[in-house]
């Protein structure tokens, strides 16, 4: 299929994922797609093999994601809701400093590990420990 018949294909995609914002219920599933200057929540979709290029990721910590094998290109992030609150709070534990940096810390450092909770959904694994 031509690069034509993937951009609508996308767009398709991403418009579902609009919808899934207003219905809950609709979910992105995505593979080998190109996502060009677009804005796309990320919530409750999977991604495989797919390129991001100068888009605008969402993420509200509702659902799950999975990013299998995807590349990003010049793309900005964005933390609403649920994870917006949450990294919010994380800063607020960090400014406090005392126990409150070391549990910081050593999140992310879990995190560099590849050792996080949660870690296995958001990069595509199964899930399963």
């Amino acid at each position: 299929m031509g690069r034509s018949g993937r951009s609508r294909r996308a767009s398709i995609h991403v418009a579902l994922a609009g919808y899934h914002q207003r219905h809950r219920g609709i979910f992105m599933i995505a593979e080998n797609e190109t996502f060009d200057d677009l804005t796309i929540t990320l919530d409750g979709s999977t991604f495989k093999g797919c390129s991001f290029n100068r888009c605008t990721l969402i993420y509200s910590g509702s659902l799950p994601v999975v990013l299998n094998d995807c590349k990003f290109n010049g793309c900005k992030y964005n933390f609403a809701g649920g994870a917006s609150l949450t990294v919010g709070f994380m800063s607020l534990l960090y400014q406090f400093g005392g126990g409150g940096r070391d549990l910081i810390e050593a999140t992310f450092d879990s995190i560099r590990k590849g050792t996080a909770m949660g870690r296995r959904e958001a990069a595509g694994g199964t899930g399963n420990n």
